[in-house]
């Protein structure tokens, strides 16, 4: 395992770029290290949604109210790696939320990935989904059909509707 933020002090979701053009990002910071991963939209979203339901599951909701300039990402952003897989879970006992982060790795590369594993406080998990919700909001109107981007003045053409 390439890192374990067992007490990060920033963990957040976000990106850079305008819409359209966006490139996104999970980082984590503990007193050692600040690591970003570059990702794609869609896993960041389904990271919000996992982490809600989890929330959930222990009688919590993510947070409606956060310091939201302190949940930005913090410069410079180098990338460690491009995320393949994320894992999420809950201990109900302690409560202690854990993201784990597996490398892409392209198939004609002979190496294991690399894995970062990212442990939450519940007031850490509140903020870092509701944050990560808003972030992929922030970006162009999705179709509700086929969920894809609508750009203005520009004609979409549905595949949900073919």
């Amino acid at each position: 395992m390439l890192h374990d933020f067992t007490d990060p002090h920033h963990v957040t979701a976000g990106y850079v770029g305008k819409p359209g053009r966006r490139t996104f990002f999970i980082q984590a910071e503990d007193e050692h290290v600040r690591m970003s991963f570059l990702c794609e939209k869609a896993q960041v979203k389904s990271l919000s949604e996992a982490m809600a339901r989890l929330l959930g599951r222990v009688g919590d909701h993510p947070a409606t109210d956060w310091d939201r300039l302190a949940m930005e990402l913090r410069e410079p952003i180098t990338i460690t790696w491009r995320v393949g897989e994320i894992s999420l879970g809950v201990d109900p006992e302690t409560l202690l939320f854990a993201i784990e982060l597996g490398e892409y790795v392209p198939e004609d590369e002979d190496r294991e990935p690399e894995e970062i594993r990212i442990r939450l406080l519940p007031d850490q998990a509140r903020r870092l989904c509701a944050h990560a919700f808003e972030k992929i909001t922030e970006g162009r109107p999705a179709c509700q059909f086929c969920d894809q981007p609508l750009t203005e003045g520009v004609a979409h053409v549905c595949p949900a509707m073919n």
